[in-house]
């Protein structure tokens, strides 16, 4: 029964039509065929039996009046009556002709009656004429009349079992008319239970179907809706038909959001970590960018106290010479300040950078996942659009679509129910991508700051190497101490607002990572809801 199996509804629906139609036209024509020979029967008996028994009741009475006749003719010696024995026998001659023509299977017997008849009116009316005349010979007389006689009961008894022949004839056939109706309506009754028999099977078989499938699909929804469903479970395909397409298709369906889902996963895993290191990396940078604030300072109170040792030794060339070597030292000391000032303005630069390049690819899995939405998308329409057509091809079958039209409908409530999902998981995405350009443009202005902070390092170390060069030169020029401890005084004057300047910055790039930190978190608990929102599915 495969063939029945992959038949489509409709199809199922025109077959069990089409069948129906055969049998009610082979009852029609069972019953067409009773009609018509009853009506032929029933037409026989009256152009035919019928005529035969009234001419055979006719004959009766007509071979009684004609021997009547002949006896009161004799007896009454009226020509008259002798005249109307004639007309009888007249009539009665013509009724056996008749009835040879009509009933050719008894024209045998027929034929002997006329010749019985003939043979009987000849002798009769023989005999009846030589008495009425008086030329018969009387003694011939009882001989003629024993002649008659037996002649007469021939011509009686064939009479009379011709008619009742005629009458047998005609109950038979009107018995055979009775049978033939009853046999009739036996036969459209039994044709008529088969043929509902053979409805309430082939109903039951595709109500049992429709049920079946749909209970499927029913269950499967209701383990997706609880957050019990598991995506890789299969619907059991019987036939293709529209129940076996929309299984097939669910199943389809099913696979394809099993696939989404695990990539969303995927994505999600990943997503985590980025979240995760970036968080720690930020808090990282964060101590760091505050330790070289706190050395900025520092640098910035050395710097203010070298510029009033310069100015000190304008006072005093022995404490010039000792103002030289403290301030050699301490710029010693400064400039290796800023070059870990350097190194690790180095290393905050390469710590932003690498934060940007995961913000970037976030946002690449962001869009990734839009796109993988716009499938599921497009999936949920044109599972509505099937659902529709399903709904309008049920619409048409009437009476026996309407179990499919619920299926329909659960079909449309499904793909509605996935669209809105869809919405949802798309409406946290563009938070998500909102958040990830965000921290893509934050970090970009990080990377410009730390480049000028690293920078600046630079031109402070560059600015402390002067100094020390220039300390040197103090130490070995003491005659030019005077223009020295001047150039000096300028030189730690801008040094002194470099510092301010970079300290400045070092404030600014605290805020700003402390923007980054908190959409780094931010960020953490996007990946954390979309991971809470895909462990609702088993995969």
């Amino acid at each position: 029964m495969n063939w029945f199996s992959n038949m489509s509804i409709f199809k199922k629906v025109g077959l069990i039509f089409v069948l129906s139609v055969i049998i009610f036209a082979v009852n029609l024509g069972i019953s067409t065929v009773a009609i018509n020979k009853n009506r032929d029967t029933l037409s026989f008996m009256e152009t035919k039996v019928a005529h035969r028994v009234e001419l055979a009741n006719q004959n009766v009475i007509y071979v009684q009046r004609l021997d009547e006749l002949y006896t009161q003719a004799v007896s009454f010696a009226d020509e008259d009556l002798l005249e109307n024995a004639n007309k009888t026998f007249v009539s009665l001659n013509d009724n056996l002709t008749d009835l040879s023509t009509t009933d050719q299977q008894e024209t045998a017997v027929l034929s002997q009656l006329s010749n019985n008849l003939n043979e009987y009116n000849t002798m009769t009316l023989s005999l009846a004429r030589g008495m009425l005349d008086g030329t018969i010979d009387m003694a011939d007389v009882g001989q003629i009349s024993q002649k008659k006689a037996k002649i007469f009961d021939k011509l009686t008894n064939g009479i009379t079992v011709y008619k009742a022949d005629k009458v047998d004839e005609f109950s038979s056939t009107i018995k055979e008319a009775g049978d033939r109706s009853e046999q009739s309506l036996y036969l459209s009754f039994s044709i008529g239970i088969a043929l509902l028999v053979f409805m309430a099977l082939a109903t039951i078989s595709i109500a049992r179907a429709i049920s079946g499938s749909a209970g499927d699909v029913a269950n499967s929804l209701g383990e997706l809706a609880d957050g019990k469903g598991n995506l890789r479970h299969q619907l059991t395909v019987a036939g293709t038909d529209e129940l076996g397409q929309v299984s097939s298709n669910f199943n389809r369906f099913l696979r394809l959001l099993a696939d989404s889902i695990q990539r969303v996963v995927s994505v999600t895993s990943p997503l985590l970590d980025s979240a995760s290191s970036l968080k720690e990396r930020m808090a990282v940078a964060t101590k760091a960018t505050k330790q070289q604030s706190h050395d900025a300072k520092a640098v910035h109170m050395s710097m203010e106290e070298m510029r009033h040792s310069v100015n000190d030794i304008s006072h005093s060339a022995q404490q010039a010479a000792e103002a030289a070597q403290v301030a050699e030292r301490e710029a010693t000391e400064g400039l290796a300040v800023v070059q870990r000032t350097v190194r690790i303005s180095q290393e905050l630069n390469s710590g932003i950078e690498l934060a940007s390049n995961s913000i970037h690819e976030l946002a690449k899995d962001t869009e990734s996942v839009g796109s993988i939405l716009n499938v599921i998308t497009s999936i949920a329409d044109q599972t509505n659009l099937l659902a529709l057509n399903a709904a309008i091809e049920a619409a048409r079958a009437g009476e026996h679509g309407r179990g499919f039209a619920v299926v329909a409908d659960e079909v449309r409530a499904l793909a509605s129910k996935t669209a809105d999902a869809t919405k949802e998981i798309r409406g946290v995405l563009e938070k998500l991508k909102i958040a990830a350009e965000s921290s893509v443009s934050t970090m970009d202005v990080a990377i410009t700051k730390s480049s000028e902070n690293e920078r600046y390092a630079k031109d402070t170390g560059e600015v402390l190497s002067s100094i020390q060069s220039k300390i040197v030169s103090i130490n070995s020029m003491n005659t030019h101490i005077a223009s020295a401890t001047e150039q000096q005084s300028l030189v730690a004057a801008h040094v002194a607002n470099n510092v301010v300047e970079m300290n400045a910055s070092f404030e600014q790039t605290l805020g700003i990572l402390a923007e980054v930190q908190g959409i780094s978190e931010g960020l953490d608990g996007f990946a954390n809801e979309l991971n809470h929102a895909t462990s609702q599915f088993k995969l």
